[in-house]
């Protein structure tokens, strides 16, 4: 990161979208800052699909016979983390619900969609409440191994199929009035974070690096956040690259505020799929490469202004 500093589902005949908006928690508490991606190996031999995946068969044909037989796929998720999955007039909204609607074409599911706390998606995953977990979830070597902190959580590893990659970015004001194009440029200069993220633990980093400190201004929502800098009070913000992309493009219509500069230190986020259970995740797999090679991928992502989180193809815990 010091380094980068310094440089949902429809069948196949069209069925509505199914879903339950429910706080299927348990105990887990409310989602920790560090749950989302910004805020939170190669693959197995057999995760990369062949020279042709289309040569394989359709990807339904891969389904485990119990889903394959009851026609849905049910998909655990925090619906709360706009583009990415949210409530909109009462139904999932989203680049996730959307790209699991795609999938579910593919796969000729209807998707129903289970709002959970992000903390206890994995262990609902695990108590088969959900077939897979779809939710911004960042694609890391502990959750492939079933580890919390470094340690051994007993419920078992996932598989994660990487869909996009999400680091943070710069967001200006239109047109970048101060010319801001890396964060070393933040000299000196107001910049605006939300309190208790890792954008805001990133700014601590790059204060100890720069000639001037830089003025940070903290706010409680992201709201306040791209507030301050729409209206000049700061020159800059830092946040995940999806959040800060949606932002950019629905704010006054798109016309206050811009991404400034690459993302730094992007991370892949994956569908994660229960390591037993590996028909189901070849499945997803291929679909997902099937939409990226159709093109049906692209439109998603620029549905949602993100076009620069794609990947190029479908690969399995490809995080580290």
């Amino acid at each position: 990161m010091l380094a980068a500093l310094s440089v949902v589902g429809v069948g196949a005949g069209g069925g509505a979208l199914a879903w339950v908006l429910q706080a299927d928690g348990g105990d887990g508490g409310s989602t920790s800052a560090g749950g989302k991606p910004g805020g939170s190996g190669k693959p197995s031999g057999d995760s990369k699909p062949g020279g042709n995946p289309s040569a394989i068969g359709t990807p339904s044909n891969r389904l485990p016979k119990e889903i394959r037989d009851k026609g849905i796929v049910t998909i655990g998720s925090d619906i709360a983390y706009p583009p990415m999955e949210f409530v909109r007039d009462g139904k999932p909204a989203g680049l996730d619900v959307d790209l699991a609607n795609a999938l579910g074409r593919e796969l000729g599911l209807r998707v129903k969609f289970v709002n959970a706390v992000f903390d206890t998606l994995l262990t609902g995953l695990h108590a088969n409440r959900f077939d897979l977990v779809m939710s911004a979830m960042t694609d890391t070597k502990d959750r492939q191994e079933g580890r919390t902190d470094g340690t051994k959580t007993g419920s078992g590893g996932v598989d994660l199929v990487d869909y996009f990659q999400s680091g943070l970015v710069l967001v200006v004001r239109k047109g970048n009035p101060e010319d801001i194009k890396a964060p070393r440029d933040l000299s000196g200069r107001k910049v605006a974070v939300q309190r208790g993220t890792v954008a805001r633990d990133l700014l601590d980093q790059l204060n100890r690096q720069v000639p001037q400190k830089l003025k940070i201004r903290e706010f409680d929502s992201p709201e306040d956040v791209y507030d301050d800098v729409a209206k000049g009070r700061s020159t800059a913000c830092l946040d995940d690259f999806p959040v800060a992309a949606h932002n950019a493009a629905t704010r006054a219509g798109g016309t206050a505020l811009e991404l400034s500069g690459e993302q730094l230190e992007p991370l892949l986020y994956g569908i994660a799929v229960a390591k037993t259970n590996t028909a189901l995740r070849d499945a997803v797999r291929e679909a997902l490469d099937r939409l990226i090679r159709n093109g049906e991928y692209a439109k998603i992502l620029k549905k949602w202004h993100v076009e620069d989180g794609a990947v190029e193809r479908a690969v399995v815990n490809e995080g580290s």
